[in-house]
């Protein structure tokens, strides 16, 4: 996670999610899942992070492998993490038609 951080520090927005595996109740795949992602969220204010985090979770869904082997379960247990940056125009140019593009950056 420590990879992500510096993309983390440059977002304006981000949304964590969390997942878990098929065992257990909705209940407390629900709770699980909340608990994965708001420990994340807190580990990236704890880190500096400035954007607007959004915590979202839903145990029991949304499976990377859907298969109930062991290996699964370990792929679905897991939080995902979207970062929304800033996108800003460099410049505009006019094509010979006249039309002006825009060049932008992330």
């Amino acid at each position: 996670m420590k990879a992500l951080l510096p993309e983390a520090k440059k977002s304006i927005r981000i949304k964590v999610i969390g997942r878990t595996d098929d065992i257990g109740t909705r209940a407390f795949n629900d709770r699980l899942a909340r608990q994965r992602a708001d420990t994340v969220r807190d580990w990236l204010v704890r880190q500096g992070v400035l954007a607007s985090i959004k915590v979202d979770a839903e145990g029991m869904c949304c499976y990377v492998d859907g298969s109930r082997t062991e290996v699964a379960r370990r792929q679905n247990r897991r939080v995902e993490i979207r970062l929304v940056h800033l996108v800003a125009k460099r410049g505009v140019v006019s094509n010979s038609k006249g039309v002006q593009l825009s060049e932008v950056t992330s």
